[in-house]
């Protein structure tokens, strides 16, 4: 195989895969429906803990005492929904940023194997 056939297979293939800007909209996707799902099992599972208001609480037990006044002093008696808004967005992130991840090391091993092959 030419060096042309290669860069033309690379770019018909660069033409199915998808965007790293599709790439984070599905890892928000899939943190979403992850955190959806775990949050629908915890409602109906007596006793299930919300992994969400267990990781707000855990980040509350890892704060210092002059950070958690602070939290309470800007939101009031809202604090927790804000905690718990935040640990929904630091999830949805988490999905986003791992799928841009493995978008770059698809790419990455693409390349590696066309030069392994010695195409480039």
């Amino acid at each position: 195989m030419s060096v042309d056939d290669a860069l033309m297979t690379e770019s018909a293939t660069a033409e199915r895969r998808p965007s790293r800007a599709m790439a984070a909209l599905c890892g928000v996707l899939a943190g979403a429906l992850g955190l959806g799902i775990a949050e629908l099992i915890a409602g109906l599972v007596p006793g299930a803990p919300s992994p969400v208001l267990s990781i707000g609480a855990l980040l509350i037990s890892l704060q210092p005492p002059n950070a958690k006044q602070l939290v309470v002093d800007l939101f009031g008696t809202n604090d927790k929904a804000v905690l718990s808004l935040a640990v929904v967005i630091g999830a949805l992130l988490f999905g986003r940023v791992a799928y841009v991840l493995d978008d770059i090391q698809q790419r990455t091993r693409r390349i590696e194997q066309l030069l392994r092959d010695g195409h480039l």
